[in-house]
């Protein structure tokens, strides 16, 4: 989905993040227990945390995660879109983000992942952070890889900018 299609791609997020969620808790309801206590911790950060560790993270006895057997069983109730999607989440990582650049077109920004200092420069789209980052900032949050850009997932943490100080020793 290219960045012009920002809205629609919102509108394919928030349905196949219904979906994940109700299938999950079909399969798995350990993982909506575990979800509901998350939700009495009052911290977004546990809550997405123990939402993505069950979706993506931890293996059942077969070894798979829940998102790896969906995938095998070939994704019947998602459209081609939800599939992209749900494949790419499926590469989810932390990652320390700096803005390296906001965008003019108000939805996008491009960053560096501190945590992977000989990574490329990554386009991200996501209008909420683009109308609140100024370059340097730093975001630790979640990522995961589209075809044309990546997008920030769940929750983030912004980092101060630190105001350093230089100082030549031994200058007269």
């Amino acid at each position: 989905m290219a960045p012009e299609n920002y809205d629609l791609l919102l509108e394919h997020e928030a349905r196949l993040d219904g979906l994940t969620l109700r299938r999950l808790g079909q399969e798995l309801p350990e993982a909506t227990r575990a979800i509901q206590g998350a939700l009495h911790d009052k911290s977004p950060h546990a809550l997405h945390a123990t939402t993505i560790g069950w979706l993506y993270f931890q293996a059942g006895p077969d070894g798979e995660t829940f998102a790896a057997r969906w995938a095998q069983a070939g994704f019947p109730e998602l459209k081609n879109d939800e599939r992209v999607i749900l494949r790419g989440k499926m590469q989810v990582r932390v990652a320390l983000l700096e803005i390296q650049r906001v965008r003019d077109d108000g939805q996008s920004m491009d960053a560096v992942d501190l945590l992977d200092p000989s990574g490329p420069l990554l386009r991200f789209v996501d209008r909420s952070v683009a109308r609140r980052a100024v370059r340097f900032s730093r975001v630790l949050t979640w990522i995961y890889p589209l075809p044309h850009f990546w997008r920030m997932f769940g929750t983030g943490v912004v980092l101060p900018v630190e105001r350093r100080l230089y100082v030549e020793v031994g200058a007269n």
